[in-house]
């Protein structure tokens, strides 16, 4: 059975609580194994509840030298204890590009040379270098999971092939106006007229999912919930939770051309993020377009704002951020609607 233990005399002898290392104790392919939990005994006593979920989800069935398939449904088991359904929901959806090409072999064989192949060959077919750093994160992750079970003795590095990115202009997903309707062009219903949707209005793929009749107001779309991936009621209803944060419950005022994608969709909507996701990531491949997630088109949206020149705090509003993360992940796209400074100093002090 596993315990939560300390390996040390502490533990035996009459000192009482030691401030060494707590581990779980447990049998793993049948070999012992212990892992360490922290030496705060609150944080172990959590940190064992998970350890206990996860060899309850069948961990202890995994051979002694696992596929990445194994590792890749420990990590996915292990997400499920920890994180909302909508989160594991997106980690499976991006390990499902690892999958097909580590699956089969064995976990333990990954090393940074074999994920820096997989990166070139992810470049190769068009998708994103955000998505590529997305799908790689979350293999590494998962190995990196496995490594502190002890199931695979190495983690490979993020290759230097994506480590040429700036804090200073982040790695976003923006799409052209034309590359986007392209890849709208190629969707068929409803994700067309959801991905216009998101598109001119800036919503998470998650909120347009939640939409119910009476959210559409005259002009104006109100944003009260988020859809949860991959849980359903008895009765068959996807469950709905709040949005992210307190600025998510928001009004999002419409254009015509949101009014129109409004207009040809029957809500709630028939279909699901992974559903629409997938489509999405085809349709690039159909329309040419380096292949990207469905958050590039609320990236997008931000972008066409600051190019329409709508104030910095009307955006956060709209897109249901604060300002500062705006700032923090836009800076760029501040900077180059911004005019030149010196000229509009110069302007009042001649006035």
């Amino acid at each position: 059975m596993p315990a939560l233990v300390k390996k040390c005399r502490h533990a035996r002898g009459e000192w009482g609580d030691c401030a060494c290392q707590w581990y779980a104790d447990y049998r793993l392919a049948g070999q012992r194994t212990y892992k360490p939990l922290g030496r705060d005994r609150a944080q172990a006593q959590a940190a064992y509840r998970v350890v206990l979920a996860e060899l309850a989800a069948g961990i202890t069935g995994v051979s002694g030298d696992p596929t990445f398939d194994e590792v890749a449904d420990i990590y996915i088991a292990a997400c499920r204890v920890r994180l909302r359904a909508q989160s594991v929901d997106r980690y499976e959806a991006v390990l499902a590009h690892a999958r097909p090409y580590f699956g089969p072999g064995p976990a333990a064989a990954i090393g940074t040379a074999e994920v820096a192949r997989f990166a070139q060959a992810l470049l190769e077919d068009e998708h994103a270098r955000s998505h590529v750093r997305m799908i790689l994160g979350s293999t590494i992750a998962s190995l990196r999971h496995e490594a502190a079970l002890g199931l695979v003795e190495r983690v490979p590095a993020m290759p230097s092939v994506l480590a040429d990115a700036t804090d200073d202009e982040p790695e976003l997903e923006i799409l052209t106006l034309e590359d986007a309707r392209k890849v709208i062009a190629k969707l068929p219903e409803p994700e067309r007229s959801l991905s216009t949707l998101v598109l001119w209005t800036g919503m998470r793929a998650s909120e347009a999912l939640a939409l119910r009749p009476e959210n559409v107001g005259d002009a104006v779309l109100m944003v009260r919930s988020t859809q949860v991936q991959g849980r359903r009621t008895k009765s068959g209803e996807v469950v709905t939770n709040r949005p992210k944060s307190r600025r998510g419950v928001r009004d999002v005022d419409l254009i015509p051309q949101a009014v129109d994608a409004l207009g040809d969709l029957a809500l709630p909507v028939d279909t699901t993020y992974r559903r629409w996701l997938q489509r999405w990531q085809g349709a690039c491949k159909k329309a040419r377009v380096p292949a990207t997630g469905l958050h590039a088109l609320r990236h997008t949206n931000v972008s066409l704002r600051f190019a329409a020149g709508q104030t910095l705090t009307y955006i956060a509003d709209q897109v249901g951020d604060a300002p500062q993360t705006i700032t923090r992940h836009y800076a760029h796209l501040l900077r180059a609607q911004t005019p030149p400074q010196t000229e509009l100093l110069a302007a009042v002090a001649s006035a």
